[in-house]
This record gives C-alpha cells, structure tokens and sequence, in this order.
C-alpha cells in the first residue's frame, strides 16, 4: 500500500549662602518667563527633513508562477528602481548631519533588523534595501543611521549620486494564489514599502510604494488523483530467490497526478516503518510472516532509494519524475521482490511506503 502525503524645565539660580540677596519680585519671574516663553521654539530646530521627494512607485510583473512549496527565504521577483530626486539633493536641515537620526523602516515605531513585510498572498512576504546616495552599503528595512554617519554639508544630510531602492518578494511558508498588495494588514501601511524617515518624529524626506492588485501570483503544484495505492504482487516459490540480492515477482503501478504546466516534479519514497530507512530494500510491517526477504521499487532502471517524508530540495534519495506539460502526469515504476541477508522463510509478505511530492 502506498498513500500519498500530498511567532518646561526652568533653572533659578539662588545666591551662595555668604552672598548679598535682593529679593525677588513678580516683575523678576515674570521677565524669566518670558525669556523661557522665547526659547522654547528651539525645539523646532530638531533633526527633521527639509524636502519632501513624493513617492517612488515599484512594481512587479502581471503575473508569477512559483511552486507552492518553495524553499522559503527563496525569492521569486525583485525589481530595483531609482528613487525619485534624490541625486544631488538636500534633504535635512542642519542639525541632522551632526546629531540627528535617519531611519529607512516599513513604519514608525521600533527598529526590528531585517524585518519582512507583508503582503496579501499566504506564503509571500517583501525585503526592501537602498543603496547608492552616498549610504553605507546596502539598508534594509529596519534600519537606524546616525545622520553624522552619512554625507554632509555644514551638518545638512545630503544624497551626492542616485539613491536606489530594491525591493523582494520572499517565500515565508506555504504559499497560496492571490492577487498581490502590500501590508494589507500588520505594522505596516497598505501599499507602503517602505519610508525614509529623517528625524525621530515621524517625518519622512521620501517613501517607496507599490500599487494594489497589479500582479497576480500563482502557485504552482500537481493534484495527486491516486493518494492511495494498493500494489498485490504474484505468489513465488522460495527458489526463485535462491540468493542474496536476488529479485522476482516485477508487478507494475503508478502515482497519477493532474499537474501545472512547467511544473518539475520530484518524488521521495519513505518507509513507513522505519522512516530512518535510507537504503533501496523496503522493510516489512508486523503483519508479515515471511523472513529473508524485502521489497523494492524501481523508477525505470533504478532501484529507488528511501528517504525522509520531506518535500525540502536535495532531501536524501529524492529523484525527479520529470516536468509536466499540463493535465494528467503518470509516473510509472516497478515493485519486486527482493531476498535479504538471513534464512529464508515461506509465509506473508506486506509492507507500507508514503511518496512526498517536491513541486520546483
């Protein structure tokens, strides 16, 4: 049988003791608030930018295929777009470049290095990274920079060349078929990528943003039609496996599937009873009364190795059942029997396999 498997301060300053006091009147508090009052517009001249550049659109292509158990971390589009005005350009006043702060974040709140956005497809997030302007290497969202790091002139944070953003779209899970848009829900804002936040009070000099429902993303994968297999080979005689490695009883089946076109197929058999089972000998189950004999399955010429039910790429004995064209895909093989070490004995033979497909 073989089933398939488809986280206002003031500071009054008070004479000396030993020193002459004069009294203080209304009129003395009075003018000390109303130089407090004066200053107080200081507060102003904190880190804040001094343009604002708009938005930068990117977008990816109408439509993308990807295989729904992609590796995740992998990448299935990316798109790299020169930021909007920022070549030569002044973007902060002058207290940044001497003690202020510049952030390139999803949103406002806390800095969580390499964060990935979300989108509106299961399985499908977003990276977004700057580059070029003058900027130390290669930003990723999160990302907090001194502004004293960063080119300038007189203390103004400036761009000297072109300021370019790359954004990704990345595997997190199993993924699904949608309609692609951008933080949907989450910390982040709906069709935002990302900001470049001048300053610790939310005020941004550009941000990047990507349109809603332009790229419609399809999963890829097969559709098992046989999820259970039941494969009776012939009654033989003893003497036909006289020796060790001696094989007979070949009876023919397949795994049928309904498939994408395009789509690679790749197979891992496992031993259901001894899933450690890397060899090409499939074991018996408890049911069997049989001895010195096993079971093997053949793809072709070759003897299937068994392996763990993973569908993960380069998963110990996985072999490739070849690419679909579109609609139904058999996948032919052979069981025999096979004798093994230790004596020989007349009697039952069952055992038990699960296929895990790898869609590529």
């Amino acid at each position: 049988m073989l089933p398939g498997r488809d986280s206002m301060v003031s500071f009054l300053r008070f004479p000396h003791e030993g020193q002459s006091s004069r009294p203080w009147y209304p009129g003395a508090l009075l003018a000390i608030a109303a130089l407090l009052f004066c200053t107080a517009p200081a507060h102003a001249a904190a880190c804040n930018p001094s343009i604002n550049l708009g938005d930068t659109p990117v977008s990816f292509p109408a439509t993308i295929s990807i295989p729904v158990n992609a590796p995740i971390g992998s990448v299935i589009a990316t798109t790299t777009v020169a930021v909007s005005g920022t070549a030569g350009t002044t973007y902060s006043n002058t207290t940044c470049g001497t003690s202020g702060t510049i952030y390139w974040q999803i949103n406002t709140g806390p800095v969580v290095a390499n964060r990935v956005g979300t989108t509106s497809v299961k399985g499908i997030g977003y990276t977004a990274s700057l580059s070029g302007g003058g900027l130390p290497g290669n930003i990723s969202t999160d990302t907090q920079l001194a502004g004293s790091s960063l080119p300038n002139n007189s203390g103004a944070d400036y761009f000297p060349s072109q300021v370019f953003v790359t954004v990704n779209l990345v595997v997190t899970g199993p993924v699904g078929s949608g309609t692609l848009s951008l933080n949907p829900t989450g910390s982040g804002v709906p069709n935002v990528v990302g900001f470049y936040y001048v300053g610790a009070l939310g005020n941004y000099a550009f941000r990047v943003v990507s349109p809603a429902n332009v790229t419609a993303v399809t999963a890829m994968g097969c559709t098992v039609t046989t999820p259970s297999i039941a494969v009776n080979l012939p009654a033989i005689s003893a003497a036909s496996l006289g020796s060790a490695g001696a094989a007979a009883g070949k009876t023919p089946f397949e795994i049928d599937l309904t498939c994408a076109s395009g789509v690679r197929v790749n197979v891992t058999l496992t031993d259901a009873s001894n899933m450690s089972n890397v060899s090409t000998t499939l074991g018996l189950t408890t049911g069997s009364t049989a001895t010195g004999v096993g079971l093997q399955v053949i793809n072709g010429g070759t003897t299937i190795g068994y392996g763990p039910d993973s569908a993960l790429i380069g998963t110990t004995n996985q072999w490739s059942a070849g690419t679909a064209s579109g609609g139904v895909m058999k996948i032919p093989l052979t069981a025999q029997y096979v004798r093994t070490a230790g004596s020989l004995t007349p009697g039952k033979v069952t055992a038990a396999a699960t296929f895990t497909m790898s869609y590529q």
